[in-house]
Parts: C-alpha cells; sequence; structure tokens
C-alpha cells in the first residue's frame, strides 16, 4: 500500500475536511415592495406589488361600476 503522505500533492491543505466551512451563503428576502398610483377614472390611490404593468384602474372603477 501506499502511504498518503507519499502522494503528489499530498502536503497542501486546500482539502475540505469534515467540519470545515467552505462557502457561506445569503440570501435575502423583499418582503415589502409594493407602489402606489392613481385611478384614471377616479383619481383614487392604487397600490399595487410593483411587478409587471401597473393598474390603470382601481377595483371599483375596473369591475364596471358607473360613476355618477
Amino acid at each position: 500500500m501506499t502511504n498518503p503522505e507519499q502522494l503528489p500533492g499530498a502536503d497542501r491543505d486546500d482539502q475540505e475536511h469534515d467540519g470545515d466551512v467552505s462557502a457561506v451563503r445569503e440570501s435575502v428576502v423583499v418582503r415589502e415592495r409594493t407602489k402606489t398610483t392613481t385611478c384614471s377614472w377616479c383619481g383614487k390611490t392604487i397600490v399595487y406589488a410593483g411587478v409587471g404593468r401597473p393598474p390603470q384602474y382601481c377595483r371599483h372603477c375596473a369591475s364596471g361600476c358607473l360613476h355618477s
């Protein structure tokens, strides 16, 4: 058998060992990403998620309500 100390590169300690930390990972979670716009019909402020196309009308006006 060969002795591990006789193998080439055995003097380098760049191998991972049990208990060693090889990388630290961080994760970031965005919980509140809201934006506001106003309804084109009644001017009411609309709060939306900030992803995709912003709504043009509030839920009330988008449902087909007739304003007086």
